[in-house]
C-alpha cells in the first residue's frame, strides 16, 4: 500500500525531524560561509551561497516543515506514509494539481491514484522466462 519505502530505524516523525535538523546545519549562515571559504573557484562559491539560498536550501527545508507538523495532524496523510492505506493525501493531489496549473484539466482519470505494484503487475504477465536447457 501507498509509499514503497520506509526508514528503517525511526517513524517519520522522528526521521523528518533528524533531516530538518540536518537540513537546518547544513544551510545555516556559518556552514554555507564555511564552504564558501573552502572553495576556491568564485563560480563554485558564488552557486553554492546562491544553493543555500534558494528551492535547494531554504525552501526546501519550510517544505519539509510543513510536511512534518501535518503528521501530527493529517490522519490521511500519515496513514499514507505509514502504508495503512494508498488514497493519495490532498497535500499530494492538491501539490500535483497547483503545480500543474491549468494543464491539471489534462490528467486522465485515475493519474492522482497510486498503486504501487503498477508496474509488476504489467509486466508479470508479459514475461515469459526461459530457463536453457542443460
Amino acid at each position: 500500500k501507498s509509499m514503497t519505502v520506509r526508514p528503517k530505524n525511526y517513524d517519520w516523525p522522528e526521521f523528518y525531524d533528524h533531516l530538518i535538523d540536518l537540513m537546518r546545519h547544513s544551510f545555516s549562515p556559518k556552514t554555507v560561509f564555511g564552504r564558501f571559504l573552502a572553495t576556491d573557484r568564485l563560480l563554485a562559491k558564488a552557486m553554492n551561497v546562491v544553493r543555500s539560498c534558494s528551492s535547494e536550501g531554504y525552501f526546501r527545508l519550510q517544505y519539509h516543515k510543513k510536511l512534518r507538523g501535518l503528521m501530527d495532524t493529517d490522519r490521511p496523510l500519515r496513514n499514507y506514509m505509514e502504508q495503512e492505506t494508498d488514497v493519495v493525501p490532498e497535500f499530494y493531489t492538491r501539490k500535483i494539481i497547483n503545480s500543474l496549473g491549468e494543464f491539471s484539466q489534462f490528467l486522465p482519470e485515475g493519474a492522482l491514484e497510486h498503486d504501487q505494484n503498477a508496474y509488476m503487475k504489467k509486466t508479470d504477465a508479459s514475461i515469459e522466462i526461459k530457463i536453457p536447457a542443460e
